[in-house]
C-alpha cells in the first residue's frame, strides 16, 4: 500500500491516540509518515487525514489508513488501507 495516497505534509490527521493539532511533516516512504507530535498510545489505529482542521470525517477526510502507532514516536508505519 502506497500511503502517500491522499496523504502529504501538512496534513492534519485524526484518531485515536492523535493528540488533536498533530499534521503530517513529512512522507517517508511508502508506509512511514513523520508526525508533529508523538503518539499518545500504540497499537493499529485507523487514522483520518484532511487537509484542514474541519470537515475530518469518514466521508470528508482525505484519506483514512491503519498505521502502527508507538507511545512517544512521532513515526507511524504500517500504512494500509482502511474503511
Amino acid at each position: 500500500m502506497n500511503c502517500r495516497a491522499g496523504v502529504s505534509a501538512g496534513n492534519y490527521i485524526v484518531g485515536t491516540g492523535i493528540t488533536p493539532g498533530t499534521f503530517v511533516v513529512t512522507v517517508n516512504t511508502n508506509s512511514s509518515v513523520v508526525l508533529s507530535q508523538s503518539a499518545v498510545a500504540s497499537g493499529s489505529q485507523t487514522l483520518y487525514f484532511n487537509p484542514s482542521l474541519t470537515g475530518v470525517t469518514r466521508a470528508q477526510a482525505g484519506a483514512a489508513l491503519s498505521f502502527t502507532l508507538s507511545t512517544t514516536s512521532n513515526v507511524i508505519t504500517g500504512a494500509s488501507t482502511s474503511g
